[in-house]
């Protein structure tokens, strides 16, 4: 039961079960094609499915003030104290998964 409406949050029911349909959907393509779903089509592929499943439990959460508690790590430390670390960390990880 949600807290903030009273009643059964279905949306997420409907984004993880609808995930886990997806995951079949892709396991079915590799058999009958041999070829997993990758590179720039399997990109779009994903983005869509997450845009398409997600963008409900996004609204309910907006509507219910999921987000106000919410707030960016430069807004609790500032940009002059914002810690150095995680910014090289942040661009580190970037490079990982873009130079591959």
């Amino acid at each position: 039961m949600s807290t903030l409406t009273g009643t059964f949050p279905i949306h997420y029911l409907q984004f993880f079960l609808g995930c886990g349909l997806i995951c079949i959907v892709e396991y079915i393509i590799y058999k009958m094609t041999g070829r997993k779903v990758n590179g720039m089509i399997g990109w779009v592929w994903t983005v869509s499915w997450i845009y398409i499943l997600g963008i409900k439990s996004l609204e309910v959460e907006i509507e219910n003030g999921g987000f106000e508690g919410f707030r960016m790590p430069v807004e609790v430390y500032g940009w002059s104290g914002y810690p150095l670390d995680h910014v090289i960390s942040l661009i580190k990880w970037l490079r990982f998964v873009y130079n591959r």
